[in-house]
């Protein structure tokens, strides 16, 4: 192969035999293999920058490799990228973006990474809408310029910042997945370089933590409403009560089985709970309080439903979902969903005076850090008569320990019921 360098003053031509040699030859002074003149220094590689239009194509070319070429919106972005290739190259570490589709990669991601660990149905929701506007895109075209028009085209159909935010962030998840697990190369500084830009311009940000709890005149409200209707399939007054008494997700909620319950002892046990890095086999049992403690009596509750399938409540978590929603709506109660009713169940045991450990074992949280995001108190919760010194003197002894040995990692089983450590 004969390539001409463009970093010499005289034409010099470059070729390599089948070993990788490299031999020269300048102007009319022949040189190669007959010769037995050789060059034994790396040739390094070299970038030519063309302009086209409005933007610049940079060009990698080194004797015995494919060029690499790349288009950049200005100069300097192009320039910044041909001297990374350079070095890669250079080192031999530099490896060709594959030719492979994103949604070639989006399908084997969902089908080998789901072995590995399940997928959520957010999750999968959220990739197959990237699989939709990007996966036609060849992974060598997957560029910074294309996912800013991928948020721009989201922002417009009524996505929001941080929905944005996840999809660049499950995005990134699967090539890094693709690179680590398939050896599929992609430009990762793409997505990188477009969460910058796009945070600048307002279209990403982190999600704002929640302080919303609804109130017991908008409970009274969606009570009432459901009330008035014509019963249905999806229980919803009973599901709302299971969801404050348990603090169980919605999900968690609609998978519960009959055998995972053990309605005599109070307690029920949780399958596969949401953990950010095990969720498979991550079972949590609970305990169901009564009502005097938590508003609402779970075990009075599931008792009274029918034994028609082994769920307790055979119903779609995203039809709950829904339906909250739209009961919300029509009674005029703003910016509450199902899973704030998760925040006030979190409340209500602190205000009933469990400890950090014992809420913790009912949330399934692993840390304080976890657990305090959803702890909302009311200002008038703590205005209660002053109790005994001595008393509240124990009881500060032993809540600080408690709340030393959680913060340590150390989980305590809860032995004994609330009023009873009061």
């Amino acid at each position: 192969m004969i390539v001409r360098g463009q970093r010499f003053g005289v034409v010099t031509q470059f070729s390599s035999d089948s070993h990788g040699t490299v031999w020269y030859s300048l102007d009319a002074v022949g040189c190669g293999p007959e010769t037995g003149c050789r060059c034994t220094k790396t040739v390094p590689a070299m970038a030519t920058f063309q302009k086209r239009g409005d933007k610049w194509r940079a060009i990698v070319r080194k004797a015995g490799a494919k060029p690499v070429a790349r288009t950049f919106p200005t100069k300097a972005a192009a320039r910044e990228w041909a001297v990374q290739v350079e070095h890669e190259i250079t080192t031999g570490r530099y490896r060709r973006p594959a030719r492979d589709r994103l949604c070639d990669v989006i399908d084997r991601y969902l089908v080998e990474a789901a072995e590995l660990r399940p997928i959520g149905r957010t999750k999968r929701s959220a990739v197959g809408g990237l699989r939709s506007a990007l996966g036609d895109l060849p992974l060598r075209a997957l560029d910074t310029q294309s996912l800013i028009r991928f948020a721009l085209d989201r922002r417009r159909a009524g996505a929001g910042p941080v929905t944005i935010g996840i999809d660049l962030s499950y995005l990134g998840t699967i090539l890094r997945t693709a690179r680590a697990l398939w050896g599929i190369e992609a430009d990762m500084e793409a997505v990188a370089d477009a969460r910058v830009a796009l945070r600048r311009m307002g279209l990403v940000e982190r999600a704002r933590e929640r302080d919303r709890r609804p109130s017991e005149g908008e409970l009274e409200a969606l009570f009432a409403f459901w009330q008035r209707r014509p019963p249905r399939e999806v229980p919803m007054p009973e599901m709302v009560k299971v969801a404050i008494a348990t603090a169980m997700r919605c999900e968690e909620i609609t998978r519960v089985a009959w055998h995972d319950c053990d309605l005599e002892r109070r307690l029920l046990t949780i399958r596969d709970r949401k953990h950010p890095r095990e969720k498979r086999g991550n079972d949590s049992t609970i305990p169901l309080l009564s009502a005097r403690e938590v508003g609402f009596d779970a075990v009075q509750i599931i008792r009274r439903q029918q034994r028609r399938a082994l769920r307790i409540f055979p119903v779609k978590a995203a039809t709950v979902s829904t339906a909250f929603t739209r009961a919300c709506a029509e009674c005029g109660i703003e910016d509450l969903n199902f899973h704030d009713l998760r925040h006030e169940a979190t409340s209500r045991l602190f205000e009933a005076g469990y400890r950090i450990e014992q809420v913790a074992l009912v949330t399934g949280h692993k840390d304080w850090r976890q657990l305090r995001r959803y702890v909302q108190l009311r200002p008038e919760d703590l205005l209660r008569p002053e109790p005994d010194p001595e008393i509240g003197r124990r009881d500060d002894r032993t809540s600080l320990a408690a709340a030393r040995d959680f913060t340590e990692g150390v989980v305590i089983p809860i032995a004994s019921r609330a009023h009873e450590n009061r």
